[in-house]
């Protein structure tokens, strides 16, 4: 997947995303003492997903408040 030019915020919120989905992903998988690459994989998979909607959205926004 390319990223259009000009995008500012996907790769930030994916980044984030990534993150954020692997700390839920070890957190989870501490407490419940399972397997750890499973919800770990789960949670990264999450967190690029929210983070692109995310950052498309702000990137969408930031070019209409632009014009």
């Amino acid at each position: 997947m390319t990223l259009p030019k000009g995008s500012k915020y996907v790769g930030t919120c994916v980044g984030l995303g990534i993150i954020l989905g692997a700390s839920f992903g070890i957190t989870y998988a501490s407490m419940t003492e399972e397997d750890w690459g499973f919800w770990i994989a789960i949670g990264v998979g999450i967190g690029i997903s929210f983070g692109a909607m995310i950052g498309i959205k702000l990137d969408a926004k930031a070019k209409k408040n632009k014009n």
